[in-house]
């Protein structure tokens, strides 16, 4: 076969040719955080997860969510019932293609082994907010209680960010 330059065959420059096309194509339609959005207790109120500013791209469409902060459930769904063992419950933060931030809850686990919940189909993954309460602490009421361990119902909260995830230019394969 003929060679062509360093790259080898003329079939391993289509095939490298052909990756470079489909990383680019990512790049272009691709969905995920731009920029990274910082997860934290909120700061108008401590019973909400807030969010900072960040850019998030659906269907190759790029969009600056504002700062935020988010409540959890006003039902019972994210409550944390009284125990005789320590446990936690895992909240994330995802964002859909209108750009609306919802919280999704977790299933009640042990410490370090709660469910973290799935991210919902469209939506692209911001944070999470691990929530663990003490052994036969008051519960932990989801719609009133603040998301801080200065109250009796909460042993211990963290927080994560979601790293940046969409393809860059410095992402494609290299030849």
């Amino acid at each position: 076969m003929t060679k062509v330059s360093s790259c080898g065959s003329i079939a391993a420059l289509r095939t490298e040719f052909n990756n470079l096309r489909a990383d680019l194509e990512a790049v272009r339609t691709g969905d995920g955080l731009l920029t990274t959005a910082t997860v934290v207790v909120g700061t108008s109120s401590a019973a909400k997860i807030k969010h900072s500013a960040f850019e998030v791209r659906h269907n190759g469409v790029s969009q600056i969510v504002a700062t935020a902060e988010i409540a959890l459930d006003s039902g019972t769904a994210d409550d944390i019932p009284s125990h005789a063992t320590n446990i936690e419950r895992t909240f994330t933060l995802s964002v859909d293609a209108a750009g609306s931030v919802t919280v999704n809850t977790g299933a009640l686990g042990t410490v370090g082994a709660s469910a973290v919940p799935a991210t919902p189909a469209g939506e692209v993954l911001l944070g999470m907010c691990v929530l663990q309460a003490p052994v036969s602490g008051a519960e932990f009421v989801a719609a009133t209680d603040n998301l801080n361990v200065a109250q009796d119902s909460v042993d211990a909260v963290t927080f994560s960010s979601q790293a940046v995830e969409v393809k860059t230019s410095s992402d494609l394969t290299p030849f």
